[in-house]
């Protein structure tokens, strides 16, 4: 079967439980800080070498700053301090703010995955 990239669509959905969140912030910031590639006081020696050649392409980069900043933003800020709940909860839209959004235009509703689904249901009979 052929792929054709100018039909292929990626839909993120970044919203999870909050069980899912937490544990994605928490085992997501714990695994960046055992890769010795990212973790500063893990590297070997011969890492700070090659840094200098990254760092003259991408500071951010050859710091490893911008791998997982948002995860570890979220961990240090709130999860450590026993606050993910409360960012979790201004995260998520309920309907007077899914509405407020829509009016506007800050939020659009996307049925493609919808409508995908239906025309697939349609065609095989499901």
């Amino acid at each position: 079967m052929a792929i054709h990239a100018e039909r292929l669509q990626i839909l993120h959905f970044p919203m999870r439980s909050y069980r899912q969140f937490e544990s994605k912030i928490r085992l997501g910031v714990e695994a960046l800080e055992r890769n010795p590639r990212l973790n500063p006081k893990q590297r070997p020696r011969w890492w700070h070498l090659l840094r200098k050649v990254f760092k003259r392409a991408s500071p951010e980069i050859a710091d490893g700053a911008a791998v997982g900043s948002t995860w570890k933003h979220l961990y240090y800020q709130y999860y450590r301090t026993g606050c993910l709940k409360d960012y979790y909860a201004v995260q998520i839209l309920t309907p007077e703010r899914l509405a407020d959004g829509i009016v506007s235009g800050s939020l659009v509703k996307d049925t493609r995955l919808r409508d995908l689904i239906r025309s697939l249901a349609a065609t095989t009979g499901g």
